[in-house]
């Protein structure tokens, strides 16, 4: 049995180049792979290789937890924050 998660299936790791510490909204594990990466994982998901797409997502708020690790990646939280409007 095979699995992925919807972020693999819709993000690359071009996202962690957004400046002014935006691209930190996406470093989770495992990290996100090239565009070219998805290709493959949609092949085995249209062909019965992966059987599953589901998530163990566990959000944090940018403000206050994500930006942690602007000074330091110690305690820095490995999940995509709760994006919302300022």
């Amino acid at each position: 049995m095979a699995e992925t998660c919807p972020q693999y299936l819709l993000l690359s790791d071009k996202y962690y180049l957004e400046p002014d510490f935006q691209g930190a909204k996406y470093v989770m594990s495992p990290p996100l792979r090239p565009w070219e990466s998805q290709e493959e994982l949609w092949k085995g998901i249209a062909g019965g290789a992966i059987q599953v797409v589901a998530t163990d997502h566990c959000p944090y708020n940018y403000k206050g937890q994500k930006d942690l690790g602007r000074e330091a990646l110690t305690g820095y939280p490995m999940a995509v924050p709760v994006l919302r409007p300022e």
